[in-house]
């Protein structure tokens, strides 16, 4: 690889649930996309870091050793800095899943500042932020659509660097059986994408 293309290249670095875990289908389309238009996508030729991704993974759990972002935020950030980054943060649908409350909502948004912060302290990095994924319970449906409003309140006014991928309200319709939008065109399972859900969300990254 040439030097000039060498200086372009970003590297990514995916943390959260399993949504982004290599077992699902995210990582492999989000490859073969970027292998399919090596010209528009050099910069991001590396395959993401997925050492932060595991599955089950929240915001609110209160378990010292479970409270990944905090790690994520004063460490794994702030020593990257000299290497050009985007940090790809999934996270806050198991919360909802779990509680379906406004106080997760309020912890999910108060956490998200949390990694806003730590991006605009840190040299040359850059953060997307994944809207919360839909069920099929039917449980999460009213919170997560107000959650999906704040957080693109949150990203779209908190720095040029911050970006949000609407994947709930830009990429799924409400079905004609009520508020879900969760549907088996785009689903594997009760919460998880299956290959063409994967592919719009890889397509929004």
């Amino acid at each position: 690889m040439s030097s000039k293309n060498q200086s372009r290249q970003v590297l990514q670095f995916w943390a959260g649930d399993s949504h982004l875990a290599g077992h699902h289908y995210l990582p492999s389309e989000y490859q073969r996309l970027v292998n399919n238009n090596r010209q528009e996508h050099q910069r991001f030729i590396t395959a993401p870091d997925l050492t932060n991704v595991r599955g089950g993974r929240t915001f609110t759990t209160k378990e010292e050793d479970q409270r990944w972002w905090e790690n994520f935020c004063e460490r794994t950030i702030p020593e990257l800095a000299d290497v050009p980054r985007c940090f790809v943060i999934s996270c806050g649908t198991n919360d909802l899943r779990r509680a379906n409350h406004w106080d997760t909502k309020e912890d999910i948004l108060f956490n998200i500042e949390r990694i806003i912060d730590a991006i605009y302290n840190t040299k040359n990095a850059s953060l997307i932020v994944i809207s919360p994924i839909p069920d099929n319970t039917g449980r999460t449906d009213w919170i997560g659509e107000k959650l999906d409003q704040h957080l693109q309140q949150l990203c779209w006014g908190a720095h040029p660097r911050v970006k949000y991928v609407p994947l709930r309200s830009g990429k799924l319709s409400f079905q004609d059986t009520g508020n879900s939008r969760w549907s088996d065109e785009y689903f594997a399972d009760e919460v998880h994408l299956n290959r063409r859900g994967a592919r719009l969300l890889a397509e929004a990254i």
